[in-house]
């Protein structure tokens, strides 16, 4: 149902913005102002649901506080103490005792965890709930009070056409200036207190202030979980700049709604995509939008990025083929940033968006400029977020196409006609549903341990600590299968350690923010050889790590006909490159949204509980079966393989299990040959031995008494 209304919404929206009358029509007018009183009808509906779900959530606070007392001291040094209760406790006076008395909050929680810890946990899960709820329905009043305030401005300025056309003054008075926006007043229709900081420098000699209509087109791949948010970032920048249009697509549009893809880029000015890897859809996008005069392609395959053009600065190869990367002075800036190690320079990289934007104002050269404006944009879409995909165009339309209106500039802001800076979320960091309803982060694994180890719900336990690789921007755009995954696995008994990362460094964070017990043994002992000197002193041990980087499947094509193509070797070939060793899929895409599947997390907490279970049992408890190729069977092709001597690596292979306290039975390894093993095994595998099953050691081997 939810859906289903926002669904209306938009289609409300899209007629009021798309219907509105051009200067001098008024056909339109009676269909502009139905739409204009559904959409009030609907603001008013949204406004309801806000205030009934208001009093739920304050309904649920009274709730879970009823009966509670917490005892507190009259005056200090008095010793005289009474009782507090809490009846009628509401979310705001909640928020208030946090503030203003933080010592009785703690009393309070404590006093609840302890009485109704399973009341506790449910609790916070259902005002979560309602919370979410309600700013979805918030925000999509808010998109509709823009929306009745844009219809408004034109109704106005409709009515003030038809003044003029009936009466001309002899001498028309000078229009007046422009609003001018004070640099931290928000901006008129912007939600969610988005501030504007364009230059107000007047405009460069020969250039026009934005007039003329822009059209602009995105392409989504494998982050079609934005779509909805790159839509809605269509309809605020449609609000305050009505002659710029956003098209946003998805690579499922690539295939199924192609000629109007192909029609959006015909004419477009510029054309963003990302996160396209797809070998049919990079080449047709190769030439369907290579005539756009401006392309940035982020994070897609390299033939696809190799559009790029901003200005000066492009990524097409050279004459040989070559990449031609760079000016020399930025490949300078950007080796002071980082490690040196080739795998950490994608790490040192994502440092440098931080401030290379900033350091490139001082580098001469156009193409440095035009640099500079492509590390700018990607450090927008590199933060996400709504705020920040907004502030991306306008400020790429400011850049590459024209000023934009001087009501939408603030005078003191730097001239340059940059937006203040992205809103930033940590580049890395840990989260947990419990910790401030979910809406703060950890700065470190470290940080996000000593507080579960207080708070919790598997604290004490033993249970195994898993750490858990998150994609950031599912976490920036507050993807629910994040909370359920963390949530899921703590009722399974796995207790979670839940990071966030851009992707590309998760080898960085396992390397050194994490480790084992094992090697933190090793360290003890001043046994260093294998263990990276970046290791911090803060890394946590961790019994398991489960990355979920490269989810998610789509739903429907995994459930009817399982994992092929590109995905099998996102999901399966990279990460068993990386050391991973089970993989098991955890959900996929319905739609644009991300669902888990719960028996499936059940069957991953279970697969790493065994793990776990067999690396803390004892050696020699253990079951080892060593497996030999040998096809085809009977033919000598036992303990075969090209340029390997599988004999003797059999023979080091037990000795080393020997010596790490595995039981091998009876086995005289000092008089073992790896040759006599391979060759009683070839014997098993005939014919007569199958036929007549014989078990038991090979005779020929050697054996010791018991």
């Amino acid at each position: 149902m939810a859906r289903q209304a926002e669904g209306n919404t938009e289609q409300l929206i899209a007629k009021l913005l798309l219907e509105s009358p051009e200067s001098g029509d008024e056909e339109d007018a009676p269909g502009l102002a139905s739409a204009t009183a559904q959409m009030r009808t609907r603001l008013s509906e949204l406004e309801q649901q806000v205030h009934a779900l208001d009093a739920e959530i304050d309904q649920a606070y009274a709730s879970c506080f009823s009966g509670l007392t917490v005892s507190e001291t009259d005056t200090p040094g008095t010793g005289a103490e009474h009782l507090r209760s809490f009846e009628g406790l509401t979310e705001a006076v909640f928020a208030a005792l946090g503030r203003d008395e933080p010592v009785v909050m703690e009393a309070l929680l404590r006093e609840k965890q302890e009485q109704d810890p399973a009341g506790w946990t449910q609790f916070q899960q259902q005002v979560r709930q309602l919370k979410l709820r309600r700013t979805r329905a918030a925000r999509e009043a808010q998109d509709l009070a823009q929306a009745l305030t844009s219809s408004q401005q034109q109704q106005a300025g409709r009515s003030e056409r038809a003044s003029r056309l009936t009466s001309q003054p002899p001498h028309p008075a000078a229009a007046p200036a422009p609003p001018t926006l004070p640099p931290t007043t928000t901006a008129p229709g912007w939600p969610w207190g988005m501030k504007l900081g364009f230059g107000s420098g007047p405009p460069a000699v020969g250039v026009e202030p934005l007039t003329r209509p822009v059209r602009i087109v995105l392409v989504s791949g494998f982050e079609s979980f934005n779509v909805d948010l790159y839509k809605q970032a269509a309809r605020q920048i449609k609000a305050v700049l009505p002659s710029v249009s956003l098209a946003v697509f998805s690579d499922r549009d690539l295939a199924a709604n192609r000629q109007r893809v192909a029609d959006a880029l015909a004419g477009a000015d510029i054309f963003f995509a990302s996160l396209l890897f797809d070998y049919d859809q990079v080449e047709w996008l190769r030439g369907a939008a290579a005539q756009v005069p401006v392309r940035l392609v982020f994070e897609s395959a390299l033939e696809l990025m190799s559009l790029t053009q901003v200005g000066g600065f492009n990524m097409a190869p050279g004459a040989g083929g070559e990449k031609k990367g760079p000016p020399p002075v930025v490949k300078k800036l950007l080796s002071l940033f980082g490690s040196q190690r080739e795998e950490d320079k994608m790490v040192g990289y994502l440092a440098f968006l931080k401030v290379g934007p900033a350091l490139l104002k001082w580098v001469p050269g156009k193409q440095a400029g035009d640099l500079r404006t492509w590390l700018t944009t990607y450090s927008y879409w590199n933060q996400g977020g709504l705020t920040n995909v907004v502030s991306m165009f306008l400020y790429l339309i400011n850049a590459v196409i024209a000023p934009l209106p001087a009501s939408l500039i603030s005078p003191a802001a730097a001239p340059s006609g940059v937006p203040g800076a992205p809103v930033e979320t940590p580049s890395l960091g840990c989260l947990h549903p419990l910790y401030a309803e979910g809406q703060a982060y950890f700065a470190s694994p470290a940080d996000y341990m000593r507080w579960y180890n207080q708070h919790g719900p598997l604290r004490g336990t033993g249970a195994p600590v898993v750490g858990v690789l998150l994609y950031r921007k599912h976490v920036i755009t507050q993807q629910q299968y994040i909370p359920q995954l963390i949530t899921l696995m703590e009722q399974e008994g796995v207790l979670p350690l839940p990071i966030f990362i851009n992707g590309v460094e998760a080898h960085t964070v396992v390397r050194d923010l994490l480790t084992s017990r094992s090697e933190q043994q090793a360290l003890a002992r001043g046994i260093t050889g294998g263990i990276s000197p970046t290791l911090s002193r803060d890394a946590v041990p961790v019994d398991a790590v489960v990355s979920t980087i490269g989810f998610p499947l789509d739903m429907g094509s995994w459930t009817r006909d399982g994992i092929a193509g590109l995905q099998s070797v996102v999901l399966y070939s990279l990460p068993e490159l990386d050391g991973a060793i089970d993989t098991v899929p955890l959900g996929g895409l319905v739609g644009d949204a991300i669902y888990l599947v719960p028996e499936r997390v059940k069957k991953m907490a279970g697969r790493i509980r065994a793990w776990v279970s067999l690396r803390r049992k004892a050696a020699h408890e253990r079951r080892v079966a060593v497996l030999l190729y040998g096809f085809p069977p009977g033919v000598g092709a036992t303990g075969t393989a090209a340029l390997l001597n599988v004999p003797k690596s059999l023979q080091a292979l037990l000795a080393a299990l020997k010596s790490e306290g595995y039981d091998l039975g009876h086995l005289d390894l000092a008089a073992f040959d790896g040759e006599q093993l391979v060759a009683a095994l070839s014997g098993q595998a005939e014919q007569r031995a199958v036929s007549r099953g014989a078990s038991g050691p090979p005779a020929a081997l050697p054996t010791q008494a018991a």
